[in-house]
């Protein structure tokens, strides 16, 4: 696959990710490519030759979100569980997320299961859910779910893509997607 191809299952779990990138390939194919992704990407970590940053102001970000009482934090990934306590962990954000949807825990994406199952986990409607994606199957499953949802241009997409997906907002970096989430909790408390 080019590289584009591979980028647009960005935000997919590896086995979704495997049937996107190899769709004529036979089970026991794509079980052996999906083992061999797996060893070489864990073994691209242990060696740090693939590190994990956050984007500018995003811990600090994380963080005061987390601290307001009008807000809970949660996280519908295509990781697997392990990978993403693993970079949580390195972060300093493993107290930040109240509740998490991994590839390991649920349907994958663009599914809205993920993202309904925390509504009902953390006992709030999806009327008053937001979700904050980067990629085509972020948007998509917010679509899917009905939940509001806010692009972030600064990640696996373009502002145009993610506008075209059906993102209530598109925003370019972490300031703004705080502002945004401002408004949009001021809005609800207003109606």
């Amino acid at each position: 696959p080019n590289d584009d191809a591979i980028r647009s299952t960005i935000g997919l779990s590896v086995d979704e990710t495997m049937n996107c990138l190899w769709p004529t390939s036979t089970n026991l194919r794509l079980s052996e490519y999906r083992e061999l992704l797996r060893e070489l990407y864990s073994n691209q970590f242990r060696s740090r030759r693939i590190e994990s940053k956050l984007f500018p102001n995003a811990f600090d970000a994380l963080h005061s979100l987390n601290k307001r009482d009008n807000m809970i934090l949660a996280v519908a990934t295509g990781k697997s569980r392990r990978g993403l306590d693993r970079e949580t962990f390195e972060h300093g954000l493993n107290s930040v997320f109240h509740a998490v949807r991994t590839s390991s825990d649920s349907k994958p994406k663009p599914n809205p299961a993920m993202l309904l199952s925390l509504c009902e986990e953390l006992n709030v409607s999806p009327e008053q859910t937001l979700m904050i994606g980067d990629s085509v199957f972020d948007i998509k499953m917010a679509v899917a779910a009905d939940i509001k949802s806010i692009g972030v241009s600064f990640g696996a997409c373009s502002k145009e893509v993610l506008e075209v997906e059906g993102a209530s907002q598109v925003v370019d970096n972490w300031i703004e997607l705080v502002e945004e989430i401002n408004t949009t909790v001021s809005d609800w408390k207003n109606r």
